[in-house]
């Protein structure tokens, strides 16, 4: 058997992916397998002639990864993400619906520390900088957030990704 391994990083990556791609299709028993964390990067592709065809992990909320997303963040204490992300609103959600979730919310909680501002600033209270209210991202946040985000793969196809990955299973 031989295999070709390359290693490139970023925008070199898909060029050469695409490269690579040319061609393969009339060579039978090619087949190249690849896993990214960073699926927004791969819509490019969308416009290539090539199939390509992407599953979600099986790794619940449970995990950290709202925590690992939460990271550098200024979330209330109050937060609880892990029950966050066990609601019924973040089901089917992957690791990008996650961060699509935890920007909305930090977009919300901004956009309500401007109100604020703005209103204090029209009703004569003058603050200091270093008076300023904080921007803390809570569970409030969160909750308007999730009205506006959706998971990014349904249901039909996690069942189709479920039932092409227990074809490959031996029995």
């Amino acid at each position: 058997m031989i295999v070709n391994s390359i290693i490139y990083q970023g925008p070199e990556l898909l060029n050469k992916l695409l490269i690579e791609l040319d061609g393969a299709d009339q060579r039978p028993g090619i087949f190249i397998i690849g896993a990214t964390n960073r699926y927004a990067n791969l819509s490019l592709l969308s416009f290539s002639s090539h199939l390509l065809s992407t599953s979600l992990t099986e790794a619940g909320v449970s995990d950290g990864r709202p925590e690992a997303l939460a990271k550098g963040k200024p979330i209330d204490p109050s937060v609880d993400l892990a029950a966050i992300g066990q609601m019924e609103a973040c089901k089917n959600f992957s690791g990008a619906d996650l961060r699509k979730l935890m920007e909305e919310a930090a977009m919300t909680a901004l956009k309500e520390a401007k109100r604020q501002r703005r209103s204090n600033e029209t009703s004569g209270t003058i603050m200091a900088a270093q008076n300023e209210p904080a921007v803390n991202i809570t569970a409030t946040h969160f909750e308007q957030a999730l009205g506006k985000i959706s998971p990014s793969v349904s249901e039909k196809q996690i069942q189709y990704y479920k039932a092409w990955s227990e074809s490959f299973k031996a029995t």
